[in-house]
């Protein structure tokens, strides 16, 4: 994706198989860190309460929709395809 002042990112779409197997460090790497302490958040509240159970079902739904997230992210800060 391109923006005005010329800068270009990459952005996909469909299953994140970064955040599949890394967790919630893709959004880190990719420069996304409203996404990062979300998940991070997200991944430690689970694991206090459901013993880990919560934490494979919140990285199966990071996976599917993280992508189409970044995505919007960027088009919201002026990126287009």
């Amino acid at each position: 994706m391109m923006h005005p002042g010329g800068a270009i990112k990459s952005a996909y779409s469909g299953w994140s198989w970064t955040c599949f197997f890394f967790g919630c460090f893709p959004p880190l790497f990719r420069g996304d860190l409203k996404y990062f302490i979300l998940f991070l958040i997200g991944h430690m509240g689970l694991a206090l309460f459901t013993l880990g159970i919560g934490n494979f079902i919140l990285g199966l739904v990071i996976a599917a929709k993280y992508n189409g997230w970044h995505q919007n992210s960027l088009v919201e800060k002026g990126y287009s395809a």
